[in-house]
C-alpha cells in the first residue's frame, strides 16, 4: 500500500503546538491581545478633519511610510497613533544612559532587582517622551489643517490621550510576553506592519484585476471587516478571557461558523446590489459623462488617486 504523504513541516508544527495545551494557551492569548491592539487603532481622536488628513498622507510619502509601521493608526490619528515608539525610544535613551550615570549602573548590577528598577525607570520615561512625541504630532496636524482647534484644553485632551493609548500598547506588549508568545512589545510592532500590510495589498490590487471602488471601500472596510470577522472566532476563546464557546463547539468550529457568516453577508449584499444597480440602470442610467468617466469617478468627485 502506498505510504500517506506527509504533511508540510510547517503545518505539522502548527498542529503540534495546538496539541500541546500551555503552548495553545499562549498562542490564543497571543491573538486576542493582537485583536485588542487592532480595534483601539481604530479609535479616532476628536475634532480631526478626516478630509484634511487622507489629503495630507497623500502629498507625504514619509507619513505613508511610518503610518505603515503603525498599521494605520496614525493615518486615522487614533489613541494609537504613536504605537510603542516612545517605549522604544525610551529603552534606547536608558542603554545610553546606563553606563554614563554611575547611580544608574549601580542599580543594574544588583540582578533581577535591578533590571525591575531600571525597567521601572523605562516606563517613566516614556510618558514625557510620548507626551513630546505626541504634541510634535498635534502641532504638525494643526499647522497642515487637520485639526482645527488650537486651545490649551482641546490640545492637553489630545496629548493625554496619546500617552494613554501609547502606555496601554506597552502594556499589552508586556501582557504578551507574560502569557503570550515572544517579546510583546516586537509582536505588537509586527502586528501593526502586517495588519497594514493586508489592507495595503488590497487597495493595490484593483490596479491589476481592473476594478474600482470609492474611497477604497473594500480594500479597507471589506478586507479588514471580513479578517476581523473571522478572527472573532478567536477571540471569543476562553483561554483568552473570551466568553467561550458553545457545549461542543471546538474554536475551528465557530471559525467556521464566523467565515461562513461572511459569505451569507457577501452574497446578501451582492445581490442586493446588483437589483439596486440593475433598477438604476434602467430608470436614470448608471453611466456618466465621457469627460468625467475618463478623468476618473474618484478623481472627480473627492480627488482620490492611485
Amino acid at each position: 500500500m502506498r505510504q500517506r504523504q506527509a504533511r508540510p513541516r510547517l503545518l505539522q508544527a502548527m498542529v503540534d503546538a495546538f496539541r500541546l495545551p500551555d503552548l495553545r494557551r499562549r498562542i490564543l492569548f497571543t491573538v486576542g491581545m493582537l485583536v485588542v491592539f487592532r480595534f483601539v487603532a481604530h479609535v479616532p481622536l476628536p475634532g480631526v478633519d478626516p478630509n484634511a488628513l487622507a489629503d495630507l498622507f497623500q502629498r507625504n510619502a514619509m507619513l505613508g511610510m511610518l503610518d505603515m509601521f503603525s498599521g494605520g493608526a496614525m493615518r486615522n490619528f487614533s489613541v494609537a497613533a504613536m504605537g510603542v515608539y516612545p517605549y522604544i525610544t525610551a529603552t534606547i535613551i536608558m542603554q545610553l544612559m546606563v553606563p554614563v550615570i554611575p547611580r544608574l549602573q549601580a542599580i543594574s548590577q544588583e540582578g533581577e532587582t535591578g533590571r525591575n528598577k531600571i525597567n521601572l525607570i523605562t516606563h517613566w520615561l516614556t510618558v514625557p517622551m510620548a507626551g513630546l512625541a505626541g504634541y510634535g504630532q498635534l502641532v504638525l496636524l494643526q499647522r497642515e489643517g487637520v485639526v482645527g482647534s488650537a486651545a490649551v484644553l482641546p490640545t492637553v485632551a489630545i496629548v493625554l490621550s496619546l500617552v494613554a493609548g501609547t502606555m496601554f500598547c506597552v502594556w499589552l506588549g508586556e501582557l504578551i510576553t507574560e502569557y503570550g508568545i515572544g517579546n510583546g512589545i516586537s509582536i505588537i510592532i509586527f502586528g501593526g506592519i502586517v495588519a497594514g500590510f493586508i489592507c495595503y495589498w488590497a487597495t493595490t490590487l484593483k490596479r491589476f484585476i481592473g476594478y474600482d471602488d470609492a474611497l477604497d471601500a473594500f480594500g479597507i472596510h471589506g478586507v479588514a471587516g471580513i479578517l476581523g470577522a473571522v478572527l472573532t472566532g478567536v477571540a471569543v476563546s476562553a483561554a483568552i478571557d473570551g466568553i467561550g464557546y458553545g457545549q461542543g463547539i471546538t474554536m475551528m468550529d465557530q471559525v467556521g461558523i464566523q467565515l461562513l457568516g461572511v459569505l451569507s453577508v457577501l452574497m446578501w449584499s451582492g445581490c442586493c446590489s446588483f437589483i439596486i444597480l440593475y433598477v438604476l440602470e434602467k430608470t436614470i442610467g448608471l453611466r456618466v459623462v465621457e469627460k468625467v468617466e475618463m478623468e476618473g469617478l474618484d478623481y472627480h468627485e473627492h480627488g482620490e488617486v492611485l
